[in-house]
This record gives C-alpha cells, structure tokens and sequence, in this order.
C-alpha cells in the first residue's frame, strides 16, 4: 500500500511542477524558422568619367593590352569579333589612335612599346599581355594585388614611369534599337603606391562597332578645345 501512495504522490507532483518547468527537447517549428536570406546588393559600376589628362601631360604612362574583349548576340564571330586575338588587336588599335590624337600631351607607352619594353630584361619584366589586368574591372579593387601590382613596378621601373593605363574590359552589343552598344571599363594605377587612381565605366552607342569605341572614346578623352 505504501507502495501505491508514494507512486500517485510522485506523479500528482510531477503534473503540478510541469507547468512552470521548461519544455526539453526540440523548439516548436514557429521558433526554427529561419530569417529569409538578404538580397544580394549589385556591385554599382562607377561612373562616366573623364580621365585628366592635363595632370598627366609630359609623364611617360604605360598602357596595357586588352585581354577581355566580348561581342554578344549576332556581333559574335563576325569582324572584327572573329577570335580573341583578332579582338583585343582591334580594341588596341582604336584606343591607341584615340589617345594619340585626343590627349597628345601624354607620352604614351601603347601596347606594343610595352611588350618591346618587356622584351629588354627577359626573367626580370613580366609579358604585359598576362598580367591579369582583366580582373581590375571589378570595382571594389582598390589597391592593386601581387602578384600584380610588383609586375607591373618592375615593368615601370624599366620603362621609366610611374603610371599605368588599363583598359580592363569591352563588351559589345546591340541595343533595343538596332544600334551597336559598347561598354567599357579604364583603370589607372599608380604603380609605386600600388594604388587604382581612376576608373571609368562607359556605355556608347554607335551605328557600327568602331562608331561605338569612337563615341566611348570621345567621352573618356575628351578633345581641349584652345578657343576662348
């Protein structure tokens, strides 16, 4: 009997004490739900800008092979997007002619000088054509990483300057209207500080490929006009 007493007391106490112990085991599914994930932010590009180049008049500035050049829709594999050579050469090409012609007061070390440069201390300069400048498109790059950046010294060191123009990136293709749409992606880099200087994210429209670059590369460098 006193076995049967002690049992209903034990558990008339337990009933009583459960309502103020805590629950143990796993928590409701109301209390697992997790917080929905947040939305990824998109890198924001920087803007159309200008390049000074009045700050830079008389420098030597190195400039870069185009190593990242993208034709889209029916503009793939056809001229001048017939291969990746063929590409990044035309790009240069343009570019080189532009910067001659609209910002002459720059000693500019176009790509080909630069290879040439390179060629002069085999072992000791890097080949300017794979240095892995298309990475510096990224916006958030704000100091120049090595093995790049000590590269990129070594070959300035050599060719007597301290700045380097990047073009990082092309891609092209038509627009809603039918026209062609470029879009391009400058750096510069001061190579002693290891420092991006300047960026330009630039959109430009143009009945063909070349009107595009040219309409690009007009507000990149845009003419000094010597009127009052």
């Amino acid at each position: 009997m006193n076995h049967i007493y002690r049992f209903f007391l034990l558990t008339g106490l337990a009933l009583f004490a459960g309502g103020t112990m805590a629950l143990v085991g796993p928590d409701p599914v109301e209390a697992q739900t997790t917080a929905p994930p947040k939305p990824k932010t998109q890198t924001k590009m920087p803007p159309a800008a200008a390049m000074n180049t009045m700050g830079i008049a008389g420098q030597l500035v190195g400039v870069l092979p185009s190593t990242l050049v993208v034709a889209r829709d029916s503009l793939a594999g056809k001229s001048p997007f017939t291969d990746r050579a063929s590409s990044n050469h035309w790009v240069d090409s343009l570019l080189g002619e532009s910067m001659m012609m609209r910002a002459p007061e720059v000693n500019w070390k176009l790509p080909a000088q630069m290879r040439s440069i390179a060629r002069r201390a085999p072992g000791i300069a890097a080949d300017p054509d794979y240095l892995g400048q298309a990475a510096l498109r990224d916006p958030q790059i704000v100091k120049v990483p090595d093995p790049m950046i000590s590269n990129l010294r070594t070959l300035m060191g050599i060719a007597g300057g301290r700045f380097v123009f990047v073009p990082a990136s092309f891609s092209f293709q038509h627009d809603s209207t039918g026209a062609v749409e470029a879009r391009g992606n400058f750096v510069g880099i001061d190579t002693r500080a290891g420092d991006v200087i300047f960026r330009s994210y630039i959109i430009a429209s143009g009945a063909t490929p070349a009107a595009a670059v040219d309409s690009m590369l007009a507000i990149l460098f845009p003419t000094i006009s010597i009127e009052p």
